[in-house]
C-alpha cells in the first residue's frame, strides 16, 4: 500500500513501464472523477449509465486494452468491473475499500491467463479508502462492511497471493462478523402471504433522455435507456412516460458517449 499522495506516482510509474492499469472505484461520480485527475493518460470511463450500444462499446475498449501485453493503457470503471469483464492481462488494480466479496472478485481482475508459468509475473494491487471532498465515505456500502474488509486484509499472507489465499482469510474471520441478519419476505412470513419487495430498495432509476426518444420510436427503446441516480428532489417527476420509461426533459441530462450520463449542474433537484 502506499499514501494517497504517493499512489498518482504509481500510476505514472506503472504507464512508463508498459504497465495496464484497472482502477476500480465502487461510484460512478468517483470513476469519472479519477478520468478527470488522470485525463492526460487517456483513462477508458466504464461503468453503467450508458445507453446500450455506448456501454457495449466501453466494454470491448476496456478488453482490448487488457488483452495484450503489448497493449499498455488505464481504465478506470464502477462496480461493473466486478463481475462483467474478462480481463487477461492487467499488470496493476488499485481499487477503493469495498465489503470482501467485492474486493476478490476485483482482485481476480489480476493476470487471469499465464501461457507460461516460467515466465508469469502476477499483478499488483493497491486498495485506498475511499473518500468524497476529503472525507472518508463508505457509501454505497456500510462502514461495518468496510471494517471486515479492512480486518481481511491485514490477514492476507505477505507473499504472492492466490485465489485460495483471498477465500482462505475470508474464512478465518469471526463468522460472527461476515453474517448480518436479514429479513426475508419469502420465509419470515411463515403461513401468512404479505405483500413486499423480494429484493432491498436502490437508488437508481432508468430514464430515457427527450432527445432520444424519436429515435427510439424507429431502433426500440431499449437501446436508448439510461441507468442514473434517482434525483434527490422528494416526489420527484417528469412530465409523461414512454413505453413504460420515464422521459427526463431536455438539457437535463448532460450525455457523452465516452463518459456516459449525469445530471445536469442547472437541473434543479
Amino acid at each position: 500500500t502506499v499514501s494517497k499522495d504517493e499512489y498518482g506516482n504509481v500510476i505514472k510509474q506503472e504507464l512508463e513501464l508498459g504497465g495496464r492499469i484497472l482502477w476500480i472505484s465502487n461510484t460512478v461520480a468517483r470513476t469519472k472523477n479519477v478520468a478527470d485527475r488522470f485525463s492526460s493518460s487517456d483513462p477508458v470511463v466504464y461503468h453503467s449509465r450508458f445507453v446500450y450500444e455506448d456501454r457495449n462499446e466501453r466494454h470491448r475498449e476496456v478488453v482490448k486494452l487488457f488483452a495484450s501485453i503489448e497493449n499498455s493503457g488505464f481504465a478506470t470503471t464502477s462496480q461493473v468491473a466486478e463481475m462483467s469483464l474478462d480481463l487477461a492481462y492487467a499488470t496493476l488494480l488499485v481499487t477503493e475499500l469495498a465489503p470482501v466479496p467485492a474486493l476478490i472478485q476485483r482482485l481476480g481482475r489480476l493476470a487471469r491467463r499465464v501461457e507460461n508459468a516460467n515466465s508469469f509475473v502476477p499483478g499488483s494491487f493497491l486498495v485506498i479508502e475511499p473518500e468524497i471532498d476529503g472525507k472518508f465515505s463508505a457509501l454505497p456500502y456500510n462502514e461495518g462492511e468496510l471494517e471486515i474488509a479492512r480486518q481481511w486484509l491485514a490477514k492476507l499472507p505477505n507473499r504472492t497471493l492466490s485465489q485460495r489465499d483471498l477465500i482462505a482469510a475470508w474464512h478465518a474471520l469471526d463468522d460472527s462478523a461476515q453474517q448480518m441478519a436479514a429479513e426475508s419476505t419469502w420465509i419470515n412470513g411463515g403461513p401468512l402471504t404479505n405483500v413486499d419487495a423480494i429484493r432491498e430498495s436502490g437508488y437508481g432509476i432508468t430514464i430515457i433522455r427527450a432527445e432520444d426518444v424519436t429515435k427510439a420510436k424507429t431502433r426500440g427503446v431499449t437501446a436508448y435507456t439510461l441507468p442514473m441516480e434517482r434525483p434527490k428532489k422528494e416526489n420527484w417527476k417528469e412530465p409523461y412516460p414512454f413505453r413504460g420509461y420515464t422521459v427526463a426533459s431536455h438539457g437535463t441530462i448532460f450525455y457523452d458517449p465516452k463518459r456516459g450520463g449525469e445530471w445536469s449542474t442547472h437541473f434543479d433537484f
